[in-house]
């Protein structure tokens, strides 16, 4: 298994074109219907151009979404524990 830092170049290289833990859900869920939802088929696409191209999907990220990072040393503990 790599160890590089998340978010770095090298770390999105080791995942490029592979389906990650947070998104198998993604090919997974089913609707009620039984029917695959049409974010599967968009996961899908989104891994084969990966695969195809050798470059990594962009996606939107806030700040928000970036700061688990800024902590990423820390325990829950420490943050919210006066």
């Amino acid at each position: 298994m790599k160890t590089n830092p998340q978010g770095t170049a090298q770390w999105f290289s080791d995942r490029l074109g592979k389906v990650t833990a947070s998104k198998v859900w993604t090919l997974c869920a089913r609707q009620k219907n039984g029917n695959y939802y049409a974010a599967r088929e968009d996961y899908k696409t989104e891994i084969i151009l990966e695969r195809l191209t050798g470059k990594v999907q962009e996606h939107y990220v806030s700040d928000v979404m970036t700061s688990p990072l800024l902590y990423s040393g820390c325990s829950c503990t420490a943050l919210y524990m006066p």
